[in-house]
């Protein structure tokens, strides 16, 4: 009689866990609109991942070893590799400082993978938070667009 009660205990008790880590798919890695370049000139786009730990706000004591790790992928679901056959990001680790917040560009991710484009067919990128507190770790994307310098005005 008492193993019968101490399984569904000890299931509820590890179903009740908090979650080491959470997944998200990035449907894309640049914006296809404005001119395709891996720099920051007028007219072209970045992606921005924001990772923000709700346990870091004010007021409250973030858990150590949070990460999100970042991996590209191409349209056939391989990894993603540029055309001089540098995978980008296969995956890439970013540790959570005890601000709680990563500002993560993907131009400097291809950049920093020594990629010279930007991918010639779209692919996608899945991002994973780990770590103790990978259940308040939010993710937002942010597409920013990189506006031309103002014309003088006419006189």
């Amino acid at each position: 009689m008492r193993s019968k009660v101490l399984v569904p205990l000890l299931s509820l008790i590890v179903l009740a866990a908090p979650a080491l880590a959470d997944t998200f798919i990035m449907p894309h890695m640049l914006e296809a609109s404005g001119r395709a370049s891996l720099g920051r000139e007028p007219g072209t786009t970045d992606t921005v991942i924001h990772v923000t730990n709700a346990a870091a706000l004010p007021g409250t004591v973030p858990s150590i070893g949070n990460e999100v790790t970042i991996t590209g992928y191409s349209p056939l679901g391989t990894p993603y590799v540029g055309a001089g056959g540098t995978s980008l990001c296969a995956p890439c680790t970013f540790t959570m400082g005890s601000n709680g917040a990563l500002h993560i560009s993907v131009i400097d991710m291809m950049t920093g993978a020594g990629l010279i484009a930007p991918a010639p067919e779209d692919g996608y990128l899945v991002i994973e938070t780990l770590g103790p507190d990978a259940a308040v770790m939010d993710v937002t994307v942010e597409t920013v667009l990189y506006l031309p310098t103002a014309a003088p005005p006419r006189p």
